[in-house]
């Protein structure tokens, strides 16, 4: 498997951000399995990514209704003394 993930930010939108993910799964294995190993490997690979974004949509959302997100603005924009 291997994978590469592009985090950047939205030109249209300066409070959000974009996540391109691109991942290949390629098998080696020969005897005729290359096909079901890789399609099993994607079914998998999938499953853990949807998993993967819940937790993290979760974890952002909490972060958010806990006021972090605000509190880390505002101490970036104190002057330092």
């Amino acid at each position: 498997v291997e994978e590469k993930q592009t985090l950047v930010a939205d030109p249209h939108n300066a409070n959000n951000t974009l996540c391109k993910n691109e991942t290949s799964i390629v098998s080696n294995i020969g005897y005729g399995l290359n096909s079901r190993i890789e399609n099993f490997s994607l079914s998998r690979f999938s499953e853990n990514l949807n998993k993967s974004r819940k937790g993290m949509l979760y974890v952002l959302d909490l972060a958010q209704r806990k006021g972090l997100f605000r509190q880390r603005l505002l101490a970036e924009q104190r002057p330092e003394a």
